[in-house]
């Protein structure tokens, strides 16, 4: 993922999440704040050394419970937890 986010935008929203999932907090807390969002396109070029450290069974288990998490308070719930 690549995002340019303003200043401004970033310090007005409260982010928790330690994982993989903080890109789906941060969309999904940018856009309930009302700030807009914009999308366009990047290239995105194959690795040529070294592999991801993303890919591991303890990295994925924390960003699935993470996202589960996010899920349950900010759709079921409704809730906004504050900054930690």
């Amino acid at each position: 993922d690549f995002r340019l986010i303003r200043r401004k935008v970033l310090e007005s929203v409260p982010l928790t999440c330690r994982s993989g999932a903080i890109c789906v907090e941060l969309l999904c807390r940018i856009e309930r704040a009302g700030f807009r969002v914009a999308e366009v396109p990047v290239n995105h070029y194959p690795r040529i050394s070294g592999h991801s450290q993303f890919f591991r069974l303890g990295p994925i288990v924390r960003t699935a419970a993470d996202v589960v998490r996010l899920w349950v308070n900010l759709i079921l719930l409704k809730r906004s937890p504050a900054r930690s």
